[in-house]
Formats: C-alpha cells, structure tokens, sequence
C-alpha cells in the first residue's frame, strides 16, 4: 500500500483484514440471504407482532445487545434487525450479518431534504454521498462521492 500524508486518503484493497467477523462468528444454518436494517423501532415492534418470526442471534456491542429477527413475509424469511445511528455501527452491522451467512441488504430510515416538493413520507433512494465520514474510507478508495 502506498502511503500517503494523510491516512485517510490511503486504501488497502486487500479484503483479507487483520481483525474480521469470521475470526470469532460462524454462519448461521439456515438464515436468510436477505436483511432489512430498519431504524424506526417501532416499526420492528409492528412487524414482529404481526408476523412469523424467530430470534436467531444478537449483535452485541459495548452497552448494546441488539436482536437479530428471521420473520417470514410472503412465505420468504427475511432478516431484520434494529439499526444504530453512525457509519462505524452500520459497518459492524453489515460485517457481522455477512459472516452469518446474509448477502443483501436494504436500509429503511429518515432524513431530512432541501427540497420543499418532498414531503415527509415520500420515498428517497440515494444514489450518490458526499463522504464526510472516515469509515468509508476502509471499503472503497479516497474519493468526493460515494457512488452505487
């Protein structure tokens, strides 16, 4: 790796990290390849209560453990699990889900726009970030914008 004045703008391609999930996890038999991360607890009350659903693990971090759901919709299980604001949580969440075995993801949350003609409810997929976090850093190369 090259090294640059600044660590942030360096980037390791290799993906075999020192520190990783599959060090101390093992994938769980039987779990979805599909996983909804959703913000709004609320949300993840409705939705056990109404359907079929089982606790398969926890994500467990300093002063947190978090319930990992398989629910079945639609006769599909699906993952779901409880998010935590910040980039560092977000990756830890995705890592550690990854070595259980799920392999697609989708986040559901809020934001606030600039925008007057959105309104609140409406559906946004972003397509592009201005990065302006560093834990990005540690999956794609320095850049502006982080792009999908």
């Amino acid at each position: 790796m090259l090294q640059k004045d600044f660590p942030i703008l360096e980037f390791d391609a290799d993906r075999n990290a020192f520190i990783r999930p599959e060090n101390w996890t093992q994938p769980i038999e039987g779990i979805s390849e599909r996983a909804v991360i959703c913000f709004f607890a609320d949300a993840i009350e409705k939705i056990i209560e109404k359907y079929p659903n089982k606790v398969i693990t926890h994500l467990k971090g300093e002063g947190t453990i978090i319930p990992v759901y398989q629910i079945e919709y639609k006769g599909q299980q699906v993952v779901l699990v409880q998010a935590i604001v910040g980039a560092p949580w977000a990756a830890a969440h995705i890592e550690e889900l990854t070595a259980y075995s799920c392999k697609k993801y989708i986040a559901c949350g809020g934001c606030g726009v600039m925008q007057k003609d959105i309104a609140v409810g409406h559906l946004i997929i972003p397509t592009s970030a201005v990065r302006d976090e560093g834990t990005s850093y540690h999956y794609a190369p320095p850049s502006r914008w982080c792009r999908q």
